[in-house]
């Protein structure tokens, strides 16, 4: 006999058996509710029966009313909240306990509500995600939250419920709630790389934001050392940028020019005249060290021939970053990037100033200190 013949036949014979030996408990409401599913299609009055018989003593033990009500009613009209509470009510109420009808899934017979349940969350899970995904699109935000919640509930292991539950809170302004999701999502065990750097770069961000920059910059790294991520080496070198870390931001900058293969081409012009500003930065504190000593013998001191020494090769480090970071605000000008252009020019102004006027004051200036 043919093998598929004989798998219909005996599954067949399974689900022959398995109504002859179930045994649920039994009532008018509850054989009124599947009547009118089953034969009337009816159901309004399929739900008004079944919640009937869900509350009734008889029941109380027995998850196939919940169950009935998750799949027979619920899943059909597209009501996935409903239908996720009562997936949890039945496997509150008696998880192993025998399907009415069990279920052949490929070559598996599922037999106990549990094991059916488990099939239906992972369905349920993606029209609860996508419908939320569609009530927030709408402007419909508490609808949307509190079904992206549920969904968080039917699977507590998918990664994506908690990068759009994190984005959501932190747009809300509801920092604290959007670290505790992210912290219960890295504690996920197999979360996929990519899943896991984006849940560090929404942390980061919230510290950044708040101003606490060393926060930010550690789980920007944590981010970075996940998988290289670009959005965090960008990141990176903007918070050394504001914190003027000068130095940093260049090292950075270069790990940027590195990767920029993973960089979206109309953000180029952005990263070149970032590391722009980080090697004019670095050079504007080698002027002003300089700078300083100027001041400091316009004003009488003598500083003797070491600070002297120390001042003319802080102008030339000063030079060498502003050519630098003139050539980066010239490429970032061809990419189109605002500003970079005048930039530029003030590079090369003030280049010309440090050979025209600072460096040959300390050539012609004879310290007596030494």
């Amino acid at each position: 006999m043919n093998k598929k013949i004989q798998y219909i036949i005996f599954s067949l014979c399974i689900l022959f058996l398995w109504n002859c030996s179930t045994s649920a408990a039994r009532s008018m409401e509850f054989t009124s509710a599947k009547t009118s599913a089953r034969s009337e299609k009816n159901f309004k009055k399929a739900e008004e029966y079944g919640v009937k018989a869900l509350n009734m003593d008889v029941h109380a033990n027995d998850a196939s009313v919940p169950y009935f009500l998750a799949i027979e009613i619920y899943k059909p009209q597209r009501k996935w909240i409903k239908m996720a509470d009562m997936l949890d009510e039945a496997i509150k109420r008696n998880p192993t306990q025998l399907l009415e009808r069990p279920i052949i899934l490929d070559d598996t017979i599922l037999k106990t509500i549990e094991q059916a349940v488990d099939v239906y969350k992972d369905e349920l899970w993606v029209n609860l995600y996508n419908g939320a995904l569609s009530l927030y699109e709408k402007g419909k935000l508490e609808e949307s939250m509190e079904q992206f919640n549920v969904a968080l509930r039917v699977d507590p292991t998918n990664a994506s419920t908690y990068i759009v539950l994190a984005k959501f809170h932190k747009e809300s302004g509801d920092s604290d709630k959007a670290k505790e999701i992210i912290s219960a999502g890295l504690k996920l065990e197999e979360m996929k790389v990519e899943s896991k750097t984006e849940l560090y770069l929404i942390e980061a961000e919230i510290s950044k934001e708040q101003g606490n920059y060393e926060a930010a910059l550690i789980t920007y790294e944590n981010a970075y050392n996940e998988n290289e991520s670009i959005t965090s080496i960008l990141a990176i070198l903007e918070v050394h940028l504001v914190t003027e870390n000068y130095l940093e931001a260049i090292e950075w900058g270069k790990k940027a020019e590195q990767n920029r293969a993973k960089l979206d081409r109309s953000y180029f012009g952005y990263l070149l005249y970032n590391i722009g500003l980080a090697y004019r930065g670095a050079g504007s504190q080698y002027y002003d060290n300089a700078a300083n000593v100027i001041t400091m013998i316009n004003e009488g001191s003598d500083v003797g021939l070491a600070l002297k020494t120390e001042s003319i090769n802080n102008l030339k480090l000063a030079k060498d970053n502003f050519n630098t970071a003139r050539d980066y605000f010239l490429d970032a000008d061809v990419e189109g990037m605002e500003e970079a252009n005048s930039r530029a020019k003030q590079m090369k102004n003030i280049i010309k100033e440090i050979n025209t006027i600072y460096i040959p004051f300390f050539d012609k200036y004879n310290p007596t200190i030494n």
